[in-house]
């Protein structure tokens, strides 16, 4: 049997470049979110002479349930159809680097998207008072936020060699997860079970980060939540492969 090495940074800089920088759903997605974002700064600043980027925190878990799984279905689903898979799987390349290559690809262009977002913070500086502390934390939640949909579009995306099936599960899980933070879901349950499934809600940890608040809890979950279906991920690959 061939050793198989790691070949991580060429794997990261193809998933990059090839995937996402000269992909078409990559940069529908970088515009899209571009729009909407500059969309909703400029429509209170209009409405109520007010600039802020609080309704722009506020509907990117929404953003993301969408937008997210539409990057994450094509990981593994359209390699395995296409049958580029086995042949990748003939390389001595690591399971291990190709899921986290794969991870911080999406993860890096994820971020990138959201730092289009920076020439409103810089035109927010000159319109408004703004907190720089909740406006930081924000945009770390986001960011974690962001990380932990793509780890379970990253997992589910290994299950399938659907495409369209990877994005509509991976939207199903993250919609629960999504009304599982929501206190109109909350409210109608009994306190125990109503604290338990808050926190395994992606979106009420987020909420505190827009709020300012960086707990080291909401820290410790959201690391979790990422390792946990990045090494599913891997095992569900190898598991195919052997």
């Amino acid at each position: 049997m061939k050793k198989r090495k790691s070949n991580f940074r060429p794997l990261l800089v193809k998933e990059i470049v090839y995937h996402y920088l000269t992909s078409p759903l990559g940069l529908i997605f970088a515009c899209l979110f571009f729009l909407v974002s500059t969309w909703l700064f400029f429509q209170d600043f209009f409405l109520i002479n007010q600039a802020s980027l609080k309704p722009l925190f506020n509907l990117i878990p929404f953003l993301f349930l969408f937008f997210l799984p539409a990057i994450t279905m094509n990981l593994f689903a359209e390699e395995k159809k296409s049958g580029t898979w086995e042949i990748l799987l003939t390389l001595p390349i690591k399971e291990r680097s190709v899921v986290i290559s794969k991870f911080l690809a999406a993860f890096i262009f994820t971020s990138l998207v959201i730092g289009l977002t920076f020439p409103l913070v810089i035109t927010l500086r000159f319109l408004g008072h703004p907190d720089w502390g909740v406006l930081l934390s924000s945009y770390l939640g986001g960011l974690f936020l962001a990380a932990s949909y793509l780890a379970l579009g990253l997992f589910l995306s290994s299950l399938t060699d659907n495409n369209i099936v990877a994005f509509l599960t991976t939207v199903f899980f993250l919609l629960i997860n999504f009304f599982s933070g929501q206190e109109v879901v909350l409210s109608r349950l009994p306190g125990l079970i109503a604290q338990i499934i808050s926190f395994l809600s992606l979106t009420f940890h987020y909420q505190f980060f827009t709020q300012g608040n960086i707990l080291i809890s909401s820290l410790i979950f959201y690391l979790s939540w990422i390792i946990l279906f990045v090494w599913l991920t891997i095992v569900s690959l190898k598991s195919r492969d052997y």
